[in-house]
Formats: C-alpha cells, sequence, structure tokens
C-alpha cells in the first residue's frame, strides 16, 4: 500500500507512473479466505480455490463443509463412527479379538489352549484342543522339557488360528448378521 501512495505522490504532485504490476497487486481486493472452504474436510489438506477435488486424497469437495453437513442433517464422511447422528454399535454375538487371545495364550501356559475355541463357539474343535494340549504338557513335564519341541509349535498354531477364527466369525456377523457356527 505505501509503494501505491508513494508512486501517486511525489515532489512535485504529479503522479508517477507505476508497471502493471504494481497496480495488479493493489487494485485487486484481496479475498478473505473462508476458514471451512479452504481445507479438505477428510485429509486436512489446504485447497485451491476454484478445485471440485483434493489434490492430496482425490475427495470430492463439492460435498460442502461439515458445518453445512451438521445444518443439514447429512450423514458424516466416516461411516464407521456415526449413522444418522448415533454410534455403531458392535451386535452383542461379537466376539472380541483380545479376550480371544487372552483366554487361549493366558489359559495356554497352563495347557488349556482351547479356552479360546470354546469362547467362539468351536466346542469340538475346542475340547480336541484342550485334549493334546494336556497331553504335550504332561509328555513335556514327564520328558524334562523334551516335549516343548512339540509343545511351543502347537501353541504357537492355537494362538494364530483362535485369532483367525475370531476374524472369521466377526466377518461373517457382520455380513450376514447371524452367527456362522
Amino acid at each position: 500500500m505505501q509503494r501505491f501512495e508513494a508512486g501517486l505522490e511525489s515532489e512535485t504532485n504529479e503522479p508517477q507512473k507505476t508497471d502493471a504490476k504494481d497496480v495488479s497487486e493493489v487494485s485487486e481486493p484481496t479475498k478473505p479466505e473462508s476458514k471451512e472452504s479452504s481445507f479438505c474436510i477428510e485429509c486436512g489438506c489446504k485447497l485451491p480455490e476454484s478445485s471440485k477435488f483434493c489434490p492430496k486424497c482425490g475427495k470430492s469437495v463439492t460435498l460442502g463443509t461439515e458445518q453445512q453437513r451438521i445444518e443439514n442433517k447429512l450423514p458424516s464422511e466416516n461411516p464407521s463412527t456415526t449413522y444418522s447422528g448415533q454410534r455403531l454399535q458392535r451386535p452383542p454375538e461379537w466376539k472380541s479379538e483380545g479376550i480371544t487371545l487372552v483366554l487361549t495364550i493366558v489359559c495356554g501356559i497352563f495347557g488349556f489352549g482351547g479356552i479360546g475355541h470354546l469362547y467362539l463357539g468351536k466346542l469340538l474343535r475346542g475340547i480336541v484342543i484342550l485334549v493334546v494340549g494336556i497331553i504335550l504338557l504332561v509328555i513335556t513335564i514327564v520328558s524334562s522339557g523334551v516335549g516343548l519341541i512339540i509343545l511351543i509349535p502347537f501353541a504357537i498354531w492355537v494362538v494364530f488360528d483362535a485369532r483367525k477364527l475370531c476374524r472369521e466369525y466377526n466377518d461373517y456377523l457382520e455380513k450376514y448378521g447371524k452367527k456362522p457356527w
């Protein structure tokens, strides 16, 4: 602004010539940036004024801001956290992967690794794993630790199998709305 004023006035009160660059900087009013529309609502990237899509994540920016979404009662962009203003909840039949692993590992230390499978509803498989685990634990104790060669890989397999079954159970429950077995 000072450059422009200095260009208009001189010691002889005659306006001085200014180059086009200086005039364009001053003559164009600066547009105040809208805080709501200048950033992507998905990734937070700064958006160019005329963009229809975010240059970083590719999300359409014509859907409106989060404030407009709230005012118009539009659903949030992240469907896993809200739906019609309410948090989604897992069905009561949902099996926790953490509980499955804790039951399998902690009980498995004492030879009861099949408890995680019983929790998932695989009764026959859980009972078989319990019996095999107890037999391997007895062999390990009787053989002064030689049975660990078989017990350790078996225990690792039981943990991974319980985790895989828990994921299969929950995926099926989510997809079809009923228990898989």
